[in-house]
Order: C-alpha cells, then sequence, then structure tokens
C-alpha cells in the first residue's frame, strides 16, 4: 500500500511540475506576443501624420486651383497660357499626392489587416525559442528534422 501511496505523490507531483512549467512558457509567449503587438501599434501611430498631412495638402491644392481659376478669369495680364500651364503643374501635383493617398491607405489597410499574423509569427519565434532552451536544459540534443 505504501508503494501505491509513493507512486500516487510521485505522480502528482510530476503533474504540477509539468502545469507550472507550462505556465512559465505561456507567460513568456504572452510578453513576447505583447511585445510584438506594441511595436505593432508604435508603428502604426508612426503612418497617421502622414496621412493627415496628405489630407492638408490635398486641400490646399484644391484651394489652389480655385484661386488660379479666379485670377484667370479676372486679370488681364495673365494670359490663357499661363494659366493652363500653371493648372497642368497643379495637375500633375495632386496626381502625386493622390498616388501617394493611396499607398499609404494601402499600407495602413494591410497593416491593420496584419495582427493576425504579426501574432502568429510572434508565437512561433516565441515557441522555437523556448523549445531551444527547453533542448539546452535538458542536455539533449535536437531532433533531425
Amino acid at each position: 500500500m505504501k508503494i501505491v501511496k509513493d507512486l500516487l505523490l510521485a505522480l502528482i507531483n510530476a503533474t504540477l511540475l509539468l502545469a507550472a512549467v507550462c505556465l512559465f512558457f505561456l507567460w513568456q509567449i504572452s510578453n513576447t506576443v505583447e511585445r510584438a503587438s506594441g511595436a505593432f501599434a508604435e508603428n502604426l501611430q508612426v503612418l497617421k501624420p502622414v496621412t493627415t498631412e496628405l489630407k492638408s495638402l490635398n486641400t490646399e491644392v484644391s484651394a489652389l486651383r480655385g484661386d488660379l481659376q479666379a485670377i484667370a478669369s479676372n486679370s488681364e495680364d495673365f494670359t490663357s497660357e499661363k494659366a493652363q500651364q500653371l493648372q497642368g503643374r497643379i495637375s500633375t501635383i495632386e496626381n502625386r499626392l493622390d498616388d501617394m493617398q493611396k499607398n499609404v491607405h494601402g499600407v495602413m489597410s494591410k497593416a491593420q489587416a496584419a495582427p493576425e499574423h504579426l501574432v502568429e509569427v510572434a508565437v512561433t519565434k516565441a515557441t522555437t525559442d523556448l523549445s531551444n532552451m527547453v533542448f539546452d536544459l535538458r542536455g539533449c540534443t535536437r531532433p533531425e528534422s
């Protein structure tokens, strides 16, 4: 009967040790995921001023176009050829701004859709690091894959 009691205690001890190791690994993984998501959120914050600047440039170009049309219709020494050249330049600037805005929106939408992928990569890296640490602690060699 004493042997059964000792075996049961050993089983409980082993189970508790295994649970403690698993909890430690989960704690490490959650820390890695939190750091990765924090860095990701910081990167998103960097793009917000860029989008704000693009919006303000867009409104500025639109206002400039309106002013140019007013000057062209009221000024006698301001020729229509000069007005057309300036209109062409403004159109070029506006097109470039639109392209930049589309690129920023594309980056933002990809970045907002990517947290799942980011978390997956972080968890994979954390589990790989932890498994390497466990193999090092045990003194075992890694299995051939």
